[in-house]
């Protein structure tokens, strides 16, 4: 969850953390600070933020471990790739193997 900030746009329904407090916004114009004063911003009450907090850190944990992954993927398909090109295959030879 991203942290409200000043001269930001938010959307209608972005939900931020603002002063420890989880705010979403509503839909209008109104870009000023959150707060309890009604308009721009509601306060959503009852809210797990520490279990949500957790959520988010090992959601992007995943998303950064998968990013690692397909990288060397790509590394280790390119490595491959000129191995077999510096053996002599053409293009078409590769693309016959399914490379």
């Amino acid at each position: 969850m991203e942290t409200w900030k000043q001269d930001k746009t938010y959307a209608p329904g972005t939900v931020v953390l603002h002063k420890g407090e989880v705010y979403q916004k509503l839909d209008d114009n109104d870009q000023t600070e959150p707060d309890s004063i009604g308009g721009g911003w509601v306060e959503l009450q009852n809210t797990n933020l520490q279990q949500y907090e957790l959520i988010e850190a090992s959601f992007n944990s995943y998303e950064q471990r998968k990013a690692q992954h397909q990288a060397a993927v790509k590394a280790a398909k390119a490595s491959a790739e000129a191995k077999l090109a510096a053996l002599g295959l053409t293009k078409e030879e590769l693309q016959a193997l399914g490379l």
